[in-house]
């Protein structure tokens, strides 16, 4: 069974995120906030990340940033779910390693699922 981490401020979708992906058969550790993350990470060693770019305090981009600053976690798959749709923002976590970038009025909960299987097996995204 495949670890996630969701790092997620908004508290429905974190919690319809933690139940669909239980469902799925995953373990799902959530993160609402804070300026932790990278010690929430330590201590959990997930399989994958799947982050927001908003965020109180540190932004999703510094987060990922000091991810892959960090041996730990230079190879970990990043699934970024955020609302920014902008070029822009994108070619930035692409530069940082992400494996696929999702908007979150975009995408169903059932995409996500594939999307976090396929970024786990290191299927390319679609």
């Amino acid at each position: 069974m495949a670890n996630i981490a969701i790092i997620e401020d908004d508290l429905s979708l974190a919690r319809a995120l933690e139940e669909k992906l239980r469902h799925e058969g995953f373990g799902v550790t959530v993160m609402l906030w804070g300026e932790t993350q990278l010690d929430f990470l330590k201590a959990m060693h997930p399989d994958l990340v799947l982050l927001d770019l908003k965020l109180p305090g540190h932004s999703g981009l510094e987060v990922l940033a000091a991810m892959r600053q960090h041996p730990q976690f230079q190879k970990l798959p990043v699934v970024v779910l955020s609302n920014f749709d902008g070029e822009e923002i994108q070619k930035e976590t692409t530069k940082l390693g992400v494996f696929a970038y999702l908007v979150k009025n975009e995408t169903t909960l059932d995409e996500i699922v594939s999307t976090i299987r396929n970024a786990l097996a290191g299927t390319p995204p679609a």
